[in-house]
């Protein structure tokens, strides 16, 4: 163990001389004996002194940052502690305001030590700096950044980061005046760019585009300014009214500029002169004018503007005009700032707007001239003498106008040789050059081979050097002479050949026409005329040939020929040059029977009028053209001569129509009698004469008609009103026949009618009457009637004895089937066989076939004759009962019965049952040995007319029988074996008939049958 060695007095002091050599201390170790315990005890003093070393700065740290936070609360910076809140799982969902110095709290808050919960309400600054204090807390990351405040309007500039604790500390400072003096700043310049831009566009408008540019300006101040519509007025010349020249408005919010022209400056008073005084006006709603301003409220409701913004536009410092910034919807943010943006584009808008009207002015002074320049009536040309070596060379062509261009053969440019222009001027430089040389001027006519126009020219020098020609186009004033002879052979032949036309009758037809071809072939050259005449629905038509050389007309009849469509097609105004026209195999093939020449050479024209179609052909041998006189010559005369033509044959058809109805009036059955409007007779046939007892049509002309008929008085009232009527009525014999029979009087129906014409109007000068001698009808009527009555008694007899017999007959059939069973079950007791037994068997089917047939004989006669009760009926449903009333036959024979959808029709339910039941059990029961029956009951509707179809797949039925099985006691089969009585089917052909159907059957034998009925819809 070592030594320990204590000082006396137990005192800390070293004192070296008292302690053993080699010992540490006051422990007195000796490091010869003790060297390991010596270093642990060092380094025990080693840690304690670095312990109470590192205790000392961390006191002096702490006491540092204590007085770091002190300065930064109390000083004029933002300070914010803020405090993470976790859920469960450990993760960040918001921060919580934990401390903040007095200036941070009356920045945020509005006042100094604000209470906590005040606080956590804003949470707009929270919310902007969240995701840096979650990096900030989690991440140990430091963020710089700045924030606007919207609700507090503030800028903030802060730094944030983490604390020991694991809080996050924002530091910073309020950078809001600076902000807003850079904004400003920056809205100044915003505002000179803008305005710099504005300016720029309306420089850059132009007379084309100007409308465009200055309502893209309106748009752009509008939306700048927050308004919705922007209106430019400006003041006309007088200064007495402003007008609205432009404007850009949103959707729906623009204004006719029409109402807001010429606004009187004395109906808006107030508005001139405030805007001279102050240069703008903010009108929130009409409550800010008073009562007093009608004029500017009246402005201001025509506008129909929720607010608006006026700023006067100057010049010289005098009011130009005005803008006009309107809200529709909602009163804008009125700024001050925007006066001064609205006064510079104002000023740039009037400037460019005068501007615009300028350049408008100076080409219109501009245009003016050049368009009477260039709509002068005459050609201008300017040229330029060229000299070489001091001798005259050539003119160049300097100016000229659209009326010279066009009398030119060729293009115009400018300095183009006159030589070039136009190669015969050539010969009219004496002329030009002697204009040019001595300075007078010089009239001349020439001819330009080159345009084929005559030209009348005014040359004259007006300066040194130049040549000025005025070029008038006298082609068609010469030309017009020289066709002023060819007009006057022209109308001479004309009057020739219409005079001939006039004069054209059914009598002499062919003398006028040889003239007429004649004068038509001598003025057009043509050596063959050809007229083909036909009416159509004619076979025939006339062919009159006229030949030029031997002046001979020739006249045929031909058959007719139709025209081919496609040479039809060709001819225009009815006339056709075929020296213009292609013609193909068939055009030539019906040309080649009228043109013995070659068809190409001839003139063809055609019309139809009516029913009459002419064809009008002219043929000469050579190819020479003929000219448009002829064309002309034969247009104007065909028509008339077509006409003439139509009028020659409509009055010999008249002629032959008159003859021919002659004869069909005196022919008639009837008595025919023409009346005039007084109701004189003027007319009557050989029937009128026969039935009137009148010998001769002279005796009774002249007579009044009630003479020989008398008219009842409702019909002569009638016939004065010109209305058709018919009436009967008797005449009396003679006077010396007065006391024979009566059967010599006559009845007589009477039919008076006013003539028509085509038009369908009466014509007030005639009526034809028409007398039908009755007498013998009368009695043929009577005799008839009286057949009638007796057949319908004879009907009624025969209804009641078919009636009677079928239904007494009944009971004595009963009677006999019944016995014939009684005696059946008797022969049966006692075991009777053989013949005896065969012959019962045949005398009870015998009495049943009895009383089967009388029975459908009674149906028969009730269907015949009983009264049909008709109602609405689902025939579907009529179906079906008939069918399940049948049901022991159809599961006898497996019958497959199939329904269609039937209508619901007015009609007798009990008999149509009965039709149903006769049809389907017919299909079962003639069905084919082996198959099973199939019936198919479908309806059909066919134009308004219902047909009901049973279709079967049964034997079928022959086509010889398909009208005889529906006569009554007519059956298929004659066999013995063969069901049915031959009733079943009449009885349905007379319910359907009485119903105003019909029935019948569509059948193919082996195939099956269906058997179809009608009813109307």
């Amino acid at each position: 163990m070592p030594q320990l060695f204590w000082h006396k007095n137990l005192e800390f002091f070293f004192d070296f001389g008292n302690l053993p050599r080699h010992s540490f201390g006051v422990l007195g170790l000796s490091f010869e004996r003790d060297a390991l315990l010596v270093f642990a005890v060092a380094a025990v003093m080693l840690i304690a002194g670095f312990l109470a070393a590192l205790f000392f700065f961390r006191l002096k740290k702490n006491n540092e940052h204590h007085t770091y936070s002190e300065a930064v609360k109390k000083g004029d910076n933002i300070f914010i502690l803020w405090r993470p809140v976790r859920n469960n799982l450990g993760i960040i969902e918001d921060f919580e305001i934990s401390e903040l110095n007095n200036f941070t709290s009356k920045l945020l808050a509005g006042k100094e030590n604000a209470p906590q919960i005040a606080l956590r309400e804003h949470n707009e600054l929270r919310e902007l700096i969240f995701e840096s204090l979650v990096e900030t807390v989690e991440n140990k990351r430091e963020f710089k950044s700045s924030y606007r405040l919207e609700n507090l309007n503030k800028f903030l500039s802060l730094c944030t980061f983490r604390t020991q604790e694991g809080n996050a500390v924002s530091i910073g400072s309020d950078q809001t005046e600076a902000f807003n003096a850079k904004r400003e700043k920056l809205k100044d310049v915003k505002q000179i760019e803008f305005i710099c831009q504005l300016s720029q566009m309306l420089a850059a408008a132009g007379t084309e585009n100007y409308r465009d540019v200055i309502s893209e300006v309106l748009r752009k101040v509008t939306e700048y300014a927050g308004f919705e519509r922007g209106m430019l007025f400006l003041l006309d010349k007088s200064g007495e009214s402003f007008s609205a020249e432009y404007q850009w408005a949103v959707p729906k919010g623009e204004v006719e500029l029409d109402d807001f022209r010429n606004v009187p400056t004395e109906s808006i008073p107030m508005f001139a002169e405030v805007l001279k005084e102050k240069g703008s006006i903010f009108i929130r709603s009409l409550d800010d004018i008073s009562e007093e301003s009608v004029g500017e409220r009246t402005f201001l409701k025509k506008k129909l503007a929720e607010s608006s913004l006026f700023t006067g536009v100057f010049e010289n410092k005098e009011l130009a005009g005005f803008i006009t910034l309107d809200s529709i919807n909602y009163p804008p943010q009125f700024n001050e700032n925007l006066l001064r943006v609205l006064r510079v584009t104002g000023e740039v808008l009037n400037n460019t707007v005068k501007r615009i009207s300028a350049t408008f002015r100076q080409f219109s002074e501009e245009n003016r001239f050049k368009k009477l320049f260039q709509n002068m009536p005459s050609g201008f040309a300017l040229y330029r003498a060229e000299y070489n070596d001091g001798e005259f060379e050539d003119f160049y062509l300097t100016e000229s106008n659209q009326q010279f261009d066009n009398l030119c053969s060729r293009a115009v440019y400018k300095d183009s040789r006159i030589g070039l222009l136009c190669p015969e001027e050539r010969d009219w430089l004496d002329n030009y050059r002697k204009a040019a040389e001595e300075g007078s001027k010089i009239f001349f006519e020439a001819f330009s081979e080159t345009s084929n126009r005559y030209f009348e020219i005014i040359a004259a020098s007006p300066e040194e050097g130049f040549l000025a020609t005025i070029v008038s186009d006298r082609t068609e004033k010469i030309r017009s002479k020289n066709e002023l002879e060819t007009r006057i052979e022209f109308e001479e032949s004309l009057s020739d050949s219409l005079e001939n036309i006039a004069k054209l009758n059914n009598d002499n037809i062919e003398y006028m026409l040889k003239d007429l071809f004649r004068s038509l072939c001598s003025y057009s050259g043509a050596d063959r005329c050809i007229l083909e005449y036909r009416n159509t629905g004619e076979l025939f038509s006339d062919l009159y040939s006229y030949e030029h050389v031997h002046n001979q007309l020739t006249l045929s009849s031909t058959n007719f020929v139709e025209m081919p469509e496609s040479l039809t097609a060709k001819f225009e105004d009815n006339i056709i040059n075929l020296q213009n026209a292609s013609l193909n195999n068939q055009e030539r093939e019906y040309l080649s029977k009228f043109c013995e020449t070659n068809t190409e050479n001839s003139l063809c024209f055609r019309s139809l009028i009516g029913s009459s179609l002419c064809t009008i052909v002219l043929s000469k041998n050579d190819s020479s053209l003929w000219g448009e006189n002829c064309e002309r010559m034969m247009k104007i005369c065909s028509e008339p001569l077509v006409n003439a033509l139509v009028r020659i044959y409509a009055e010999d058809s008249i002629k032959q129509n008159e003859e021919f109805f002659r004869e069909i009036f005196e022919q008639a059955p009837a008595g025919i009698l023409m009346l005039n409007y007084d109701r004189e007779i003027l007319s009557a046939n050989r029937n009128c004469l026969s039935i009137l007892e009148i010998e001769s049509e002279e005796e009774i002309k002249g007579t009044f008609f009630e003479k020989y008929i008398t008219i009842p008085e409702g019909k002569l009232e009638d016939i004065r009103n010109h209305k058709e009527t018919e009436f009967l009525t008797k005449i009396q014999p003679e006077e010396e026949d007065a006391d024979e029979s009566e059967e010599l009087v006559k009845t007589l129906k009477i039919r008076v009618t006013p003539q028509k014409n085509a038009s369908e109007s009466v014509l007030k000068r005639a009526y034809i009457v028409i007398i039908d001698d009755i007498t013998e009808s009368i009695k043929d009527r009577e005799r008839i009637e009286q057949a009638n009555i007796e057949l319908r008694q004879s009907n009624e007899d025969l209804k009641q004895f078919a009636y009677v017999t079928s239904h007494d007959l009944q009971e004595p059939v009963r009677t006999i089937t019944c016995y014939l069973d009684l005696l059946d079950s008797e022969l049966e007791e006692k075991n009777v066989n053989g013949e005896a037994k065969e012959y019962l068997k045949y005398a009870r089917n015998g009495s049943l076939k009895i009383y089967s047939v009388i029975n459908d004989l009674l149906q028969f006669s009730k269907a015949g004759f009983k009264e049909l009760k008709l109602e609405q009926a689902d025939l579907g449903e009529l179906a079906e009962e008939a069918a399940g009333d049948l049901k022991g036959l159809i599961d006898e024979t497996e019958a497959e019965i199939s329904i269609g959808e039937l209508p619901t029709l007015r009609c007798d339910k009990v008999q149509i049952y009965r039709v149903f039941m006769n049809l389907i059990s017919n299909a079962v029961r003639f069905n084919k040995k082996g198959e099973k029956p199939k019936v198919e009951i479908y309806a059909e509707c066919i134009d308004g007319i219902w047909r009901i179809c049973v279709k079967d797949n049964g034997i079928g039925i022959e086509e010889s029988m398909r009208k005889e099985i529906f006569t009554i006691f007519k059956r298929l089969h004659e066999k013995p074996d063969a069901r049915g009585t031959g009733v079943g089917l009449a009885i349905c052909k007379k319910i359907i008939e009485r119903h105003q159907g019909a029935v019948w059957v569509e059948s193919e034998l082996g195939k099956g049958s269906t058997f179809c009925f009608t009813f109307p819809s």
